[in-house]
């Protein structure tokens, strides 16, 4: 559970709280968060603010499916920004969805070829990107 603690009055609602970033997964869940402040990357490059719907259930492609699909499916660029709400908490349920370490993210031959027959992505596991992609971020 990510926990968003309430802004002060002095902390201007133009700021972010998580950064533009994709997901390293297969995809993720996200439950209705508990306040605003999800904005999803559009294609056009405008960011779209998500509103938390009771029971909605938002499915994000992470960078690992990405991969398997050569492109097919993008990668869901998304960022929390500062809603307009003072002095109220969010909270937020995402679920990650990873495959077996072992699983193969060659990019699919199918998926190559609806791309212009070349692979984009290298062919390595799970345990491979995800090792690859912490050491990138420095978290390895």
């Amino acid at each position: 559970m990510l926990h968003y603690p309430p802004l002060l009055e002095a902390v201007p609602t133009s700021g972010l709280r998580a950064a533009p970033h994709e997901d390293i997964n297969l995809i993720t869940l996200l439950c209705e968060a508990t306040g605003p402040g999800l904005e999803l990357l559009q294609t056009d490059g405008s960011w779209l603010a998500i509103e938390a719907l009771p029971g909605q259930i938002i499915v994000a492609t992470g960078d690992m499916l990405q991969a398997l699909s050569n492109g097919v499916f993008r990668s869901t660029t998304h960022r929390v920004v500062n809603a307009d709400i003072h002095n109220t908490r969010r909270f937020s349920l995402p679920f990650f969805m990873h495959p077996r370490p072992d699983f193969d993210l060659t990019p699919l031959p199918n998926c190559v070829k609806r791309t212009g027959g070349r692979p984009k992505f290298p062919a390595q596991t799970a345990q491979q990107y995800l090792q690859q992609r912490l050491q990138e971020i420095g978290l390895a």
